[in-house]
């Protein structure tokens, strides 16, 4: 039986910066096991690089780019039609070089636009950051990368840009979506180290599509979707668990997650070979919809022991 094994990293494998018991262990197993697995998380803001340097401190153990999918690895495909064009990307980290090394050429933030064109923003003074070569051209897409936090000025200058307001573009105000958005993770909520969920990308999504349906008078707001829960993401992991493993098949492959919306929702949506396992370590409560999960585990340990024990009886 060909087994494979995706982790969610938050709430299953780490709260903040703190390991989880008996995380380092059970990856340890599934290398003992001979079970090839990769990390799902709809954290970004940096090269896949990165995480796996962190990841490989934090578990004590190699772990490469390969096997790191964040919110915006599937967004690379994007630069296939946006690669000459003009985008804006917004993020709090380092998405304008995650976005350059995807093969995006002309990018701009929102911030550096809002400096380019003062009146688009009144409400402050904003210092230009950064260079942007290509201030001259309109803007063609925006790529919601990673967490918003400049909530108000980010909002006004997306919905500006969503509906052909760029003051570059050369087109009469028709109410409706000329430009095209993308979004990489839509939690609404993450597990941080405060003992209560955090807002997340998410809730700028939500809020953005109301702003939008609210100023076109009820029009919505059309979004390209990526990471969880969607089918792309885990197309994607499916893709990569093959191409690490030189198995173009596998009878399932469990995901590990905390989170109800993005992980068990995601599993279900995608059907066999995949399995869902509901971990109680993260943002999930006592209630809700665990029944949508394929199976319930206290913690990423009991999850690892079910998953191995499942791949004996079979294999037996």
């Amino acid at each position: 039986m060909r087994v494979g094994v995706c982790f969610d990293i938050d709430g299953v494998l780490l709260r903040g910066s703190k390991v989880l018991p008996g995380a380092r262990e059970s990856l340890k197993r599934l290398v003992h096991q001979n079970i090839p697995f990769l990390f799902i998380t709809n954290g970004g803001g940096h090269l896949e690089s990165h995480r796996a340097k962190i990841l490989s401190e934090k578990m004590q153990l190699e772990i490469h780019s390969g096997q790191i999918i964040l919110s915006h690895t599937p967004m690379r495909t994007l630069a296939d039609v946006f690669s000459r064009k003009r985008v804006m990307i917004l993020g709090c980290r380092n998405e304008m070089e995650v976005a350059r090394q995807y093969g995006f050429e002309r990018t701009v933030s929102p911030q550096q636009f809002c400096a380019q064109h003062p009146d688009l923003y009144p409400f402050r003074n904003v210092a230009l950051v950064g260079c942007d070569l290509y201030k001259d051209e309109e803007i063609e897409g925006i790529l919601v990368m990673h967490d918003p936090v400049d909530w108000h000025l980010e909002l006004q200058v997306c919905v500006d840009i969503l509906l052909g307001r760029d003051p570059l573009r050369n087109q009469t105000h028709q109410g409706s979506q000329v430009v095209p958005i993308y979004n990489s993770n839509e939690d609404f909520v993450f597990a941080g180290a405060y003992e209560h969920p955090r807002f997340a990308q998410g809730a700028f999504l939500e809020t953005l599509q109301h702003l939008f349906k609210r100023t076109t008078a009820g029009k919505e707001l059309q979004v390209g979707r990526f990471g969880k829960p969607h089918k792309v993401t885990f197309d994607h992991a499916a893709h990569l668990l093959a191409k690490n493993s030189n198995s173009a098949v596998f009878d399932t492959i469990f995901m590990i997650g905390d989170n109800l919306d993005a992980d068990i929702k995601g599993t279900r949506l995608c059907g066999k070979p995949w399995q869902s396992i509901l971990v109680k370590s993260g943002i999930y409560k006592e209630g809700g919809e665990a029944d949508l999960a394929d199976t319930i585990c206290e913690n990423v340990g009991e999850a690892v022991n079910y998953i191995i024990a499942n791949k004996l009886d079979k294999k037996a």
